[in-house]
């Protein structure tokens, strides 16, 4: 079962990254696959394979964004804090 606290913020994040002022596609389309990353390992959380890749994967997006986005970076941070609580 989905955290739904989880569930939340992540289609918050969605929203915001969609409405952000960012004339860089490039870098909205990165932002997004992070987000989209984080909704298939909720949409399959039994799914192991390449799980430490995975997450290595979104720890490093959120970390990349972290000087000229902060506020979405910790967002990042704090879903894939909570995925890997749930054991995601």
């Amino acid at each position: 079962m989905k955290d739904e606290k989880l569930v939340q913020e992540l289609e918050g994040l969605k929203k915001r990254i969609e409405n952000m002022d960012e004339q860089d596609q490039a870098v909205r389309s990165k932002l997004q696959d992070l987000a989209q990353t984080i909704q298939n390992k909720l949409d399959n959380p039994k799914d192991e394979e390449k799980h430490d890749a995975v997450l290595s994967h979104l720890e490093e997006g959120a970390v990349a964004f972290k000087v000229k986005y902060p506020k979405i970076s910790a967002e990042f941070e704090r879903l894939i804090e909570m995925l890997k609580n749930m054991g995601i």
